[in-house]
């Protein structure tokens, strides 16, 4: 069963998925060069929009729909966090303490 997503969900799977570094790696293997593809453009011109909201802008007023909420930004903000530490132990594991 294929689920549709809305463009909030879709832009949310898709910051997530760059955080976890699946886009790095795809790019590293494949085209390190390569421009962006569509979905990627899209993505990069709503992460504004899915963080901030859209500003007031000549004739157009502020939107705040489509924005994560605050409770989604806290919970970003320690999958963030927890993503770093993770990659710091695997530092430490492999190089022996590291110095910042």
């Amino acid at each position: 069963m294929d689920l549709e997503l809305t463009e909030l969900a879709n832009n949310t799977l898709t910051l997530l998925q760059a955080i976890s570094g699946v886009y790095a790696i795809a790019l590293n293997r494949q085209t390190p060069e390569a421009p962006l593809d569509v979905a990627e453009f899209q993505f990069t011109a709503a992460l504004g929009q899915l963080l901030l909201g859209s500003p007031r802008y000549e004739d157009r007023e502020a939107v705040l729909a489509g924005r994560l909420d605050d409770a989604c930004i806290v919970k970003l903000f320690r999958l963030i966090r927890l993503g770093r530490r993770l990659v710091e132990l695997e530092a430490m594991n492999v190089d022996g303490p590291y110095t910042s």
